[in-house]
């Protein structure tokens, strides 16, 4: 029946019904494929094929090479801010290691000097305790003249030499 139907359109008539329904049937194709998410289209011609893989191929390599110069700038940044980081916790170390030796020696100083007092304290104490004396020897009370022919200056010297007189 579809036949008999075309053959008695005339010329002007199937040009216009195929224009017309050409197009409708591959939009109608189309929505079909995009509705069912088969939107791969088999195509019989190889070159429109091959062409379309070239183009995958491209696309793919433009997208491997974003994606790499993007990672390689994420990488150069983190790398940067890593280095920062590692340079501020090496500072603050230095800084705190410094510190702490000066504590170190502070309270070294601290000690010693505490030691010493208490040294002192103990010598004082036993000072204290020690009763006093009654009466200084007589040697010691006053002192002896100096020999004949000597300046009495001379004495102390002598004195503290041991006695003679170098």
């Amino acid at each position: 029946d579809g036949m008999r139907l075309v053959s008695t359109f005339s010329h002007d008539e199937l040009v216009m019904a195929v224009v017309t329904l050409f197009p409708l049937v591959y939009g109608m194709l189309a929505a079909l494929r995009w509705m069912s998410g088969n939107t791969d289209q088999s195509r019989d011609d190889s070159s429109d094929g091959h062409r379309q893989q070239h183009s995958d191929a491209a696309l793919s390599c433009v997208a491997r090479q974003a994606a790499t110069a993007a990672t390689s700038s994420t990488l150069n940044q983190v790398t940067s801010k890593l280095s920062s980081i590692e340079k501020h916790v090496t500072h603050s170390q230095q800084s705190h290691d410094s510190r702490f030796a000066d504590l170190n020696k502070d309270l070294a100083g601290i000690v010693w000097e505490v030691s010493k007092l208490r040294a002192e304290l103990s010598r004082v104490r036993q000072q204290q305790a020690q009763p006093p004396p009654s009466a200084a020897p007589p040697d010691l009370a006053r002192p002896a003249a100096a020999a004949p022919g000597e300046p009495p200056e001379a004495f102390g010297a002598r004195s503290w030499r041991g006695g003679s007189n170098c």
